[in-house]
């Protein structure tokens, strides 16, 4: 009777050895996939708070665009990286959003026809001729797990270390002006004081 329970023990730890690559890579994959999901929602956070804050600015200047920029970057941290955020002002007309002004690491041309989905069109185009912002934010993500996952013997295949997130939010400005109201567009101020 002592022997079968000795036989079963060692029996049980060599399962365990080889079960144990199959539920470690699971533990890596599932932490890999959730590093993803939490950063991804972190830049699209990001890029709602930036175009939602600049929405009840009814101009912004350099100094007021650098504590956007470093207001979505606090958002976005502490998830390594260093993120990229543009703040845009487009137009809406017959169906084409075209630049105003646009600010920061990947900025727009004005007079660019910027690519806004069909739903933010329609949806915008008849109340935004004038204005409509646009928060973009951008992160080249680094896995820690993946990381891991690449350097253990038994891998079928590497992962990515590297995943670009990126972010876009649309916001109306807040503001709004005269008789009959009208929606105030939102002004960006050069450091010569001059207005876009």
């Amino acid at each position: 009777m002592r022997a079968d329970w000795r036989d079963e023990a060692g029996l049980g730890s060599v399962e365990f050895a080889l079960l144990f690559p199959a539920i470690l890579a699971l533990i890596l994959l599932v932490g890999h996939m959730s590093e993803i999901l939490m950063a991804q929602a972190r830049v699209e956070r990001a890029a709602r708070n930036l175009a939602d804050t600049a929405a009840l600015m009814k101009t912004i200047s350099d100094t007021q665009m650098a504590d956007l920029r470093a207001g979505t970057g606090a958002v976005i941290a502490p998830t390594p990286g260093t993120p990229s955020v543009t703040l845009t002002s487009v137009g809406i007309a017959d169906g084409a959003a075209t630049v105003r002004w646009s600010d920061g690491d990947a900025s727009h041309q004005a007079g660019e026809t910027l690519a806004l989905d069909a739903a933010a069109l329609a949806a915008y185009g008849d109340i935004a001729p004038a204005n409509l912002l646009v928060g973009e934010t951008r992160l080249d993500f680094v896995s820690r797990f993946a990381a891991v996952w690449n350097a253990l013997p038994f891998v079928p295949a590497p992962l990515s270390l590297t995943t670009t997130l990126t972010g876009r939010a649309t916001a109306l400005p807040a503001l709004v002006e005269g008789t009959p109201p009208a929606i105030v567009a939102t002004t960006r101020l050069t450091a010569g004081g001059a207005i876009q």
